[in-house]
């Protein structure tokens, strides 16, 4: 298991579907970006089997562009769940260490994640912004689900299948990354704000 998975969640297990555990080859392509402070995971697998994943996410904001595969991602609670297919951008925000499973079936799966700890956040200047997201609920998770828009689409697909190498690739992808997360953070938002107006 990379060190990079420290930096996000605890007790992180894969499982098939007899519950037994699955040797952990998807988390060799993640890489730590230092700005803007982030673990990114291109993945572009095909699972072998149906696979589910247990672990204690911990503080911070995480998203996913999901360009082929389906799934779904739930805290362990049940109270917060999120289904994905192709085309979708997900994310989670985490202000308290959270128990969390996902569950993908067998096939392929086209995707990229990116995980921004806490202490990113606030390096970022956007800790203040992180906090008010969670102005009206007592809930330690926030989740969305959107149609990615073509340019987070297109993000997706170049980090997957990247145009440059070496470290103008790396700065490249550090620029690419800092744009789904302001992109990630409005959508969060508004769909905040939504849930708020539908309770008026």
């Amino acid at each position: 298991m990379t060190s990079l998975f420290d930096l996000i969640v605890d007790d992180y297990r894969i499982l098939d579907s007899e519950n037994r555990p699955v040797e952990d080859t998807f988390s060799q392509s993640m890489i730590w970006l230092d700005n803007p402070g982030c673990v990114l995971q291109p993945g572009n697998f095909h699972l072998p089997a149906d696979l589910r994943t247990h672990g204690t996410m911990k503080p911070g904001l995480y998203m996913t562009i999901v360009l082929e595969g389906t799934g779904e991602s739930f805290t362990n609670d049940g109270l917060e769940k999120v289904r994905y297919s192709e085309n979708l951008l997900l994310g989670m925000a985490i202000r308290e260490p959270t128990p969390c499973s996902g569950e993908a079936p067998r096939g392929p799966i086209r995707a990229v994640g990116i995980g921004f700890p806490r202490a990113s956040i606030t390096a970022l200047g956007l800790e203040q912004e992180f906090v008010d997201l969670f102005r009206t609920t007592e809930r330690p998770v926030l989740v969305f689900s959107v149609q990615a828009p073509p340019r987070i689409q297109a993000i997706a697909a170049e980090i997957l299948s990247p145009a440059l190498d070496g470290p103008a690739g790396k700065l490249l992808m550090s620029a690419q990354a800092t744009e789904i997360l302001a992109r990630g953070m409005f959508a969060l938002r508004h769909n905040v704000e939504l849930k708020q107006s539908r309770r008026s």
